[in-house]
């Protein structure tokens, strides 16, 4: 309490710090979670030996420079793009990943919280004729076992694989396309519980140009009989990067990227399926410069969500801090939380620290190596 009030009044900025680079190309497809010692832990890609690595921080701000990296999975197969994580109920890492070498959706259970240990559990969870795996995104159900979203790239379809077991190996997993319409869907695919226990997925259209909304009605979205909702179609393209919470009033909301615009833009729902044409679509942040790839959504300490994204023009990492539920105000604070010589902010993904402040991490592009900040601010500001 005593350091959260002096947060509040010092101007502290945020701590940058480089985790993994200088040889290799790394820090592509970042993820990060808070594991049940309150410290970050990242998944990510090596594309130079196109492997997935975990880095685990030692600290609350990953600046100690004696962070733990370990290689997962490669390089034999090309494995690792598209990697999404969460911490189980054991208080242990699964990560799912695209593995490219086998065109598959794979997962990796970690056995420590470092995943360091060399005996990960690897598992192939969807591997058929077609081509899938990428776009993917995890959540850990009520029951405790994991539950994906993923791109299926031969049917241009969206589709859903929920666990029998916390590692995902038992070879029987659910395995559901979950939307199939004549257009493609399934890009950019994020994916929640929400209050009832129920995943609920947003994901583009890019058929369509549009964003929309799964709210399944059981636990593997298998029924059939899911709520499926356009929520965005303007007339712009829209629905790039998604990424979706649930707020502290039980309803989702999303951020994503209007490529029309090339505006940051944000969608409240006003109930659990997004479904009753009512949502309310805000603008964050549309300056001249091009801004919201790349974004990813958590809700604060104070029940509102803030946002790290990309500026494509200044090559900078920003953060939005909502000043109400729906981002809706036209008072957001957008703040500048990195910008080196280098370019900085791909990939990036957001965390809330036991401490209730945002820890990012993302790539230097430009130096191509994975990068963290901390935030000493809700806002980063």
């Amino acid at each position: 309490l005593l350091c959260a009030t002096i947060y509040d009044f010092l101007s502290i900025p945020p701590i940058s710090s480089m985790l993994d680079g200088t040889v290799n190309d790394v820090g592509e497809y970042t993820s990060i979670a808070i594991g049940a010692d309150g410290l970050p832990v990242i998944s990510y890609s090596d594309a130079t030996n196109k492997a997935l690595i975990v880095a685990k921080c030692n600290d609350a701000a990953c600046s100690g420079g004696n962070e733990s990296i370990s290689l997962v999975d490669g390089p034999a197969n090309t494995v690792g793009p598209y990697n999404s994580m969460a911490i189980g109920a054991d208080g242990l890492p699964v990560i799912s990943y695209y593995g490219a070498g086998a065109q598959a959706l794979k997962v990796a259970k970690c056995n420590d919280a470092a995943c360091s240990g060399g005996d990960e559990s690897i598992s192939f969870v969807d591997d058929p004729v077609n081509w899938v795996g990428g776009f993917n995104s995890i959540a850990i159900g009520t029951d405790g076992l994991p539950d994906f979203t993923y791109f299926d790239f031969t049917a241009g379809a969206l589709k859903v694989a929920k666990c029998n077991d916390a590692a995902c190996s038992g070879g029987n997993e659910i395995i559901t396309t979950v939307d199939d319409p004549v257009n493609t869907v399934g890009y950019h695919t994020s994916i929640a519980i929400g209050t009832d226990g129920l995943p609920v997925i947003s994901y583009q259209a890019p058929g369509a140009q549009a964003l929309k909304v799964v709210k399944c009605n059981d636990a593997a979205c298998s029924g059939g009989n899911e709520t499926i909702t356009t929520v965005d179609a303007q007339g712009n393209d829209v629905g790039y990067y998604t990424s979706i919470a649930i707020g502290t009033d039980g309803q989702p909301v999303i951020s994503y990227f209007d490529l029309t615009a090339g505006a940051l833009k944000a969608t409240k729902c006003n109930e659990a399926a997004c479904s009753g044409g009512d949502e309310r679509t805000s603008f964050v942040d549309d300056p001249v410069n091009t801004v919201g790839l790349f974004s990813s959504i958590a809700i604060g300490k104070d029940g509102l969500p803030v946002i790290s994204y990309f500026d494509a023009i200044a090559g900078t990492l920003k953060v939005a801090k909502c000043n109400d539920a729906a981002c809706s105000g036209g008072d957001e604070t957008i703040t500048t939380a990195d910008d080196p010589v280098n370019t900085v902010g791909y990939y990036t993904s957001i965390a809330i620290g036991t401490d209730g402040l945002p820890v990012i991490s993302y790539q230097d592009f430009t130096g191509t190596t994975l990068q963290v900040i901390k935030c000493f601010k809700p806002g980063c500001n």
